[in-house]
């Protein structure tokens, strides 16, 4: 596991013992002395955390791999926004959302910010069944009054009166908790946005949306809001950004206001590396941002992106970074321990007591074995390393949350 970015902490043949769903201790020698023990042995494999995945949109799932010839403002208008509205249907949401939820479990996914779609009924069935599948999610009705289709945008004053509704339903889940979701600020007018900030605040919500992805969407914005010093003042004044509860994508052309405004309120950043490829929109300065102070997160972005494992979402990262100081020579690559804590730890802390292994903390974990010859010969850094490079869901041969097998 990674407790700080700096650095893996590796515990060879060693012994967890987990109780009430809480690792209590760990050992070198077998714990014999405890009575009524279950052991599982797991010798060979490596226990690693379950992922984080803090972008990505349930209804986009069925489209990934669509459109990738458009760049975002054309997918949207083409792919996206059409498919989205389908979900209205409450039969269409259930079918859409239950092969999502499986591959997200399948993958090895714990704990996801998750985007709806504006339709309250819809994204209440992608809430039952995370919940059903025993996953940690935050899921967010989306808001949108303003430069969308008519088949796809609420008045103002119902997209509020929705999202309230929406928030007082999700009380009947224990593990799936509203989140506050203006899609983007084009989508969105600034009574809209206001209401929805004060909405986070009352309520004391999260807050996730897209920030400055694509160069088109940032002048479409000072278009659409002249008086503001640019989109992320737009979100400011809103009240939407939230110090550790608010989750903005992408962040790839970000000006010295943007980063003064995303530093001074604590505001978090999620790289989303495939699909800012996917879509061209460019490559996020993570290392930058991260040597700046600014937390940076990892999501999947399904389906701009088109992996929802977050073991390749790690390696694109990766990839996308050396790419970038080849190309600017400017920076620093990202390290293998700085994309894997901001896949497990970094993007864990909305929920207390996760995201590595330390006594007391929830024992929630994937157990990997490789199937290759001469896999069991390897050190445990190179079969974490394999297995984020190479892995398949088949690789994951157990699931555990809160110490239970999911």
């Amino acid at each position: 596991d990674t407790p700080t970015p700096l650095g893996f902490r590796i515990r060879e043949d060693e012994y967890l013992i987990v109780e009430g769903g809480r690792i209590r201790e760990f050992r070198k020698d077998p714990p014999r002395d405890v009575a009524g023990t279950d052991y599982r042995d797991y010798t060979g494999k490596i226990i690693i955390p379950p992922f984080c995945d803090m972008h990505l949109h349930g209804p986009q799932f069925l489209q990934r791999g669509l459109g990738m010839e458009r760049e975002l403002i054309g997918w949207l208008n083409d792919y996206t926004f059409p498919r989205e509205a389908r979900f209205s249907d409450p039969e269409y949401a259930r079918r859409a959302y239950e092969p999502f939820v499986d591959a997200l479990s399948r993958s090895g996914t714990l704990r996801s910010c998750i985007f709806g779609t504006l339709h309250r009924e819809g994204t209440l069935i992608l809430a039952e069944l995370l919940e059903e599948r025993g996953l940690q999610a935050f899921v967010g009705k989306v808001n949108m009054d303003s430069n969308s289709p008519d088949y796809l945008r609420e008045e103002g004053h119902v997209s509020l009166e929705e999202t309230k509704r929406f928030i007082d339903d999700m009380a009947r889940y224990e593990n799936v908790r509203p989140i506050i979701t203006p899609r983007f600020v084009p989508s969105c007018s600034g009574e809209l946005l206001r209401g929805l900030g004060d909405l986070a605040e009352e309520r004391d919500l999260p807050v996730q949306s897209h920030l400055c992805e694509t160069e088109r969407e940032i002048a479409w914005v000072r278009e659409l809001f002249p008086d503001h010093r640019g989109y992320t003042h737009v979100y400011e004044e809103a009240g939407l950004l939230r110090r550790g509860k608010s989750f903005m994508a992408h962040g790839i052309y970000l000006e010295e206001d943007d980063l003064d405004r995303i530093g001074r309120t604590g505001t978090v950043l999620v790289h989303c590396p495939d699909s800012n490829l996917n879509l061209a929109s460019g490559i996020m300065d993570v290392t930058g941002l991260l040597d700046r102070g600014i937390p940076v997160i990892l999501g999947s972005d399904v389906g701009g992106g088109h992996e929802l494992a977050m073991n390749r979402v790690i390696v694109s990262a990766l990839q996308s970074s050396k790419i970038r100081v080849k190309l600017t020579g400017e920076g620093r690559a990202l390290t293998h321990e700085e994309a894997f804590h901001m896949a497990t730890m970094g993007g864990g802390f909305l929920w207390e007591d996760r995201g590595c292994f330390k006594e007391g903390h929830f024992f929630d974990a994937l157990v990997i074995g490789d199937d290759l010859p001469f896999g069991g010969d390897m050190p445990p850094l190179d079969k974490l390393y394999r297995y984020l490079y190479t892995g398949e869901d088949r690789h994951i041969h157990a699931f555990y949350g809160e110490g239970r097998i999911l």
